[in-house]
């Protein structure tokens, strides 16, 4: 089992190797064999990167990390672990490399919680979360105590960018699957969770086609609200008539308000083109997906 499972594309190997060794282990104490990773000749071991392995160690892991360069959402096998970390048990960390502009990361993956690697707002949750975690080893003889964080050499672009992404609304604070048995036992449903500017919360659901429609789940509507004390929710479904629906529970519904969603500067999760919306056609199967399949033969 991976205490921390770390997805990189290899351009990002000598940033990673000093967030590794000079946060993981030295600030936060990780056992370096506790990390699992790609790293040749470094003082993090490399783990037998056979491909059942890598996904088990992903899904087993308490807390993984995705470490996206512009390079990241090219690379087939690092899409397919950013999108198995969806439904990891563990925590899971989506981090941009310094380098890297938010407004570079490809528009299908803008949904997520990225944050960037040198705020140290995210490495302080990180630390809280390595410390809390009783699956994690530590290496006491190799951490040091008040050890300088491991970004003090950032240019000022980095800093820019940390700063002008501080203050940009709206903020995605929580992305997850939601379990809940309406309409089939052991439904799951995307949910994404916004707030906006003015302190406004913007709870997401996404169905794939197996599910029930959230038209038809009034309970996960009312629990929704009543977890994020909301009048209503929004829901994503790949039917056309459909689209875009606003829910206030007890069927009432508006459909088709993705301009609501647009308005607000919440992105939606799509392939095609940004000024195109998300149609049956479109919405559930994106590029990198098909290429995948099409190469493993499924």
């Amino acid at each position: 089992m991976a205490g921390i499972f770390l997805s990189h594309r290899s351009s990002s190997q000598v940033r990673v190797k000093d967030f590794v060794g000079h946060f993981l282990v030295r600030t936060c104490g990780v056992d370096p064999w506790h990390v699992f990773t790609t790293f040749q000749g470094t003082e993090v071991p490399p783990g037998s990167m056979t491909y059942p392995r890598v996904l088990g160690a992903l899904m087993d892991a308490p807390i993984v990390v995705l470490w996206a360069d512009q390079e990241y959402f090219k690379s087939l096998n690092c899409l397919t672990e950013l999108g198995a970390s969806i439904a990891a048990r563990g925590e899971v960390y989506c981090l941009l490399s310094p380098e890297m502009s938010i407004d570079q990361i490809p528009v299908e993956f803008k949904w997520m919680a990225w944050r960037y690697a040198h705020d140290p707002d995210l490495l302080n949750d990180l630390r809280s979360s390595i410390e809390g975690s009783p699956d994690i080893d530590r290496a006491p003889h190799l951490q040091e105590a008040d050890y300088p964080y491991w970004f003090a050499g950032v240019d000022g672009q980095a800093a820019k960018d940390l700063e002008e992404f501080q203050r940009t609304w709206p903020k995605l604070v929580e992305h997850r699957p939601v379990h809940f048995s309406t309409g089939r036992k052991n439904a799951a449903f995307g949910l994404s969770v916004w707030i906006l500017a003015d302190q406004r919360v913007v709870p997401i659901v996404y169905a794939d086609r197996d599910q029930i429609s959230v038209l038809n789940a009034d309970p996960l509507v009312e629990y929704l609200k009543e977890k994020y004390s909301v009048p209503e929710i929004y829901a994503l479904w790949p039917e056309e008539e459909i689209g875009v629906s606003a829910h206030m529970g007890d069927g009432g519904v508006r459909q088709h308000v993705q301009d609501e969603l647009i308005a607000v500067g919440i992105p939606l999760p799509q392939t095609s083109p940004v000024a195109e919306y998300r149609t049956a056609k479109n919405y559930w199967t994106p590029g990198w997906f098909v290429a995948w399949a099409d190469t493993a033969g499924t």
